[in-house]
């Protein structure tokens, strides 16, 4: 009776720890974000500035990639200036951008140490290492180029 009763006391513990796992980030619309979730994608994080001309311009491209390719990749944007969420969304609303935007993101989780330049954009491999840092602003094809996808 005692062994049981640690066995069930041992399940609830292990149930109780997998449930409160905290999330690695969370987006702009409240919705966690567990890295986790997207071992076998690429993760192209891309930091912009509403301020910042090109990442306006690559905006549209960062949309255009993860609209078409989702079953590889998962396009995450981060607000350099970690804007509140309520300005993220007001922002990204008449561009029509579909993939998570986030104010902030940990880049220490994947060794980013510096943010040097704005548009700059890390590709992380679907095995979760930091694979290439590019600066300026992107385009689709060069991103699918960088990550050898087509």
């Amino acid at each position: 009776m005692k062994k049981l009763f640690l066995t069930i006391i041992l399940i609830l513990a292990c149930f109780a720890s997998a449930c409160n796992k905290q999330p690695d980030a969370v987006d702009s619309q409240g919705k966690a974000i567990s890295f986790s979730d997207y071992r076998g994608k690429w993760l192209v994080v891309n930091y912009w500035a509403t301020w910042c001309k090109p990442c306006l311009t690559e905006l549209p491209e960062l949309n255009a990639l993860y609209a078409a390719h989702q079953d590889k990749l998962v396009v995450l944007g981060i607000s350099f200036d970690h804007l509140p969420n309520t300005e993220i969304q007001q922002f990204a609303q008449p561009l029509q951008l579909k993939f998570p935007l986030l104010s902030q993101f940990p880049t220490e989780k994947f060794g980013i140490k510096d943010i040097p330049t704005l548009p700059v954009t890390f590709l992380i491999s679907p095995q979760g290492k930091l694979t290439q840092t590019l600066y300026g602003p992107q385009t689709k094809a060069s991103l699918l180029t960088a990550m050898e996808l087509k």
